[in-house]
């Protein structure tokens, strides 16, 4: 703002021109989010990369499709965990077979090569607890603590913007309830396993 700040008298000036710039800084914050909140209302995709078995479609950034060859994956590991594999087996058997991760396809679909990147029981968990893959779309997971950090925090269940897609499915509702459950029974056994091992 031009004020010397050698002058003992512009301190004064100083902290006001601060004060009203961190004003300025926290409507700006909250009027992007309230426009990215809108557009999430609306049902469009604000991410930066589409979800694994998805694309953004090319005439419109904010609208997931479909990619055919991610989706058979997917259908593969729910299929793997249902049939008893567990998530470590899964990451070993697509390995073994070839198929590049999800940071790996990506890498693979932008023309930067064949993906290095491969599976681990990590991303194979992440693939069988996302529930976009029944044709639901849930954003606002995440939200920033502060406007002036880039940390991120857990956003109240209340405040997550949900809409349902049916051209997004790739398994049906009922299976993947089922598999969560599984996934919360194998949970359990596996605690319960630890506890006695080392009771």
């Amino acid at each position: 703002d031009g004020i010397d700040t050698d002058q003992k008298g512009n301190k004064k000036a100083r902290q006001i021109s601060g004060l009203i710039n961190e004003w300025y800084l926290e409507d700006l914050s909250e009027n992007i989010r309230a426009v990215f909140d809108n557009k999430r209302r609306d049902g469009k995709f604000i991410g930066s990369f589409a979800p694994y078995g998805y694309q953004k479609d090319p005439a419109d950034k904010n609208r997931l499709v479909v990619d055919p060859e991610a989706a058979a994956v997917v259908r593969e590991i729910f299929h793997k965990y249902r049939c008893g594999a567990g998530v470590h087996r899964i990451a070993r058997d697509l390995n073994a077979c070839g198929v590049p991760g999800p940071q790996g396809y990506r890498q693979q679909k932008n023309g930067a090569g064949a993906g290095v990147n491969g599976w681990t029981h990590t991303a194979v968990s992440r693939v069988l607890r996302n529930e976009i893959y029944t044709g639901v779309l849930a954003q606002g997971k995440k939200k920033k603590i502060s406007y002036k950090s880039k940390r991120l925090g857990d956003n109240p269940c209340n405040q997550r913007i949900e809409s349902k897609k049916e051209g997004l499915k790739i398994i049906g509702k009922q299976s993947y309830q089922t598999d969560q459950k599984q996934i919360g029974e194998r949970k359990r056994s596996k605690e319960v396993s630890q506890i006695q091992r080392f009771s």
